[in-house]
């Protein structure tokens, strides 16, 4: 049998912090954020709005093409990102700016020089 050091026994372990996750969007609704949009909601995107009249048998087909092919240049498992940048800037394209318009948070550096 083993023994439990006093020592070790009277740390506390802290617990793990978790962060928060983004919950991934449900169509119909609008995604807040790119990581928010998976396949399945691509899959419905295109599924709910072909059946409302608002993509034509076209798009899906460049659509449909546009994957084929980046499936073949990247793989199966590595072409998704490409895939949902482009349905993002063709379909959210405020998402794309949101993005860009990130604030630049000062480093600790450039903090300790302005103080110089």
């Amino acid at each position: 049998m083993s023994e439990v050091k006093p020592e070790v026994a009277a740390e506390e372990v802290q617990p793990k912090r978790t962060r928060k996750t983004t919950p991934i969007a449900v169509y119909p609704e609008v995604p807040t954020r790119i990581i928010a949009i998976d396949g399945q909601y691509i899959k419905d995107y295109f599924a709910g709005e072909f059946k409302a009249g608002n993509i034509t048998r076209k798009e899906i087909g460049e659509w449909t093409d546009l994957a084929e092919k980046l499936i073949a240049e990247k793989g199966e498992r590595a072409y998704f990102q490409e895939f949902r940048a482009q349905f993002v800037q063709k379909f959210f394209p405020d998402l794309e700016k949101r993005k860009s318009q990130k604030v630049k948070k000062e480093s600790m550096s450039d903090f300790l020089k302005g103080l110089l």
